[in-house]
């Protein structure tokens, strides 16, 4: 498969994540605290960029509303997950081809 495409499908995996957290509001009180107990496996696996979201997140809360950092947030920490995905892919297809000779 081709980079970019892994890259866009990784990086859209969080962003539908967040918007199927905002749309279980809606629907159930469970299933939104399933959401918010899971989106920590996003962060872990976005490491290490999520550590930089996290405080870019909070300086710019200290500097705007939540309108405009929630977003940026989850915008950062989703290309932080599409440049882990690719990188993995990328030294995995490595080792194929290292282990096949």
């Amino acid at each position: 498969m081709n980079r970019k495409r892994i890259f866009v499908i990784a990086f859209m995996v969080p962003i539908i994540y967040g918007i199927l957290w905002f749309l279980s509001i809606f629907i159930s009180t469970d299933l939104n605290h399933f959401f918010y107990d899971s989106h920590i496996v996003f962060l872990y696996l976005a490491l290490p960029w999520s550590f930089f979201t996290i405080e870019v997140g909070a300086m710019c809360s200290a500097y705007t509303s939540s309108y405009i950092c929630n977003p940026l947030t989850i915008l950062l920490i989703s290309i932080g997950f599409a440049v882990n995905v690719v990188v993995s892919t990328i030294v995995l297809a490595g080792l194929g081809k290292l282990f096949k000779k």
